[in-house]
């Protein structure tokens, strides 16, 4: 049990793993920053971008509390990062970064509104939505700096099996490392976030 939580520790306090998840949590920030942009310059019909959105959320209009936290859980923490996971067996470098993309430019488009929207206070989108957001792209970005290293060796092994040299056992620690992030990283970071989304953000 102590060489279990030491494993645990040890690979939740990497210093590459930060690294590595503060990168990605630049680049997806990037992607709204360049979505929002964007929309200044083109300004598009806000219809086109309000169903685009709606599509994401859709199913959860009539949830209230409880079911609605678990709705966004569930989301979050596993269908979301199970599409990263399944997009990076594909072998395609980076594939697994779609999903994340797609959210980060919506949310770039969440902020274009008050633009087009007087109404709209800026400031209450701001404190509703970032609330959530930032701990949700947190926890994408640690997972996926976990996916990392496992794709990449993943890539490399399945190259080997046309030179005879392929390993299973190469996959071990970047797999259990994968799982560590996950279980211990990962779905409580997903949890406190459907919980403010559900109870702050959606009172906001």
């Amino acid at each position: 049990m102590k060489d279990l939580r030491s494993s645990v520790s040890a690979t939740l306090k990497s210093r590459d793993l930060h690294v590595l998840a503060l990168k990605f949590f630049a680049f997806f920030v990037g992607v709204s920053l360049i979505t929002f942009l964007v929309l200044l310059i083109v300004h598009p019909s806000l219809n086109s971008i309000l169903t685009d959105i709606s599509k994401s959320k859709s199913g959860t209009e009539d949830m209230t509390g409880f079911a609605l936290m678990i709705e966004y859980f569930v989301n979050n923490a596993f269908k979301v990062n199970f599409q990263m996971f399944y997009l990076s067996l594909i072998l395609v470098p980076f594939i697994y970064l779609l999903p994340i993309i797609l959210t980060s430019a919506l949310t770039g488009a969440v902020f274009y509104f008050p633009i087009v929207l007087p109404k709209l206070s800026f400031a209450t989108l701001a404190a509703g939505f970032s609330i959530h957001w930032i701990l949700e792209l947190l926890g994408y970005c640690i997972f996926i700096a976990a996916l990392y290293p496992f794709q990449k060796i993943l890539r490399k092994q399945f190259f080997n099996l046309f030179k005879h040299k392929a390993s299973l056992s190469a996959l071990k620690t970047p797999a259990i490392n994968l799982l560590t992030v996950y279980v211990f990283a990962v779905v409580p970071i997903m949890l406190v976030a459907a919980a403010l989304e559900a109870f702050v953000s959606s009172r906001l």
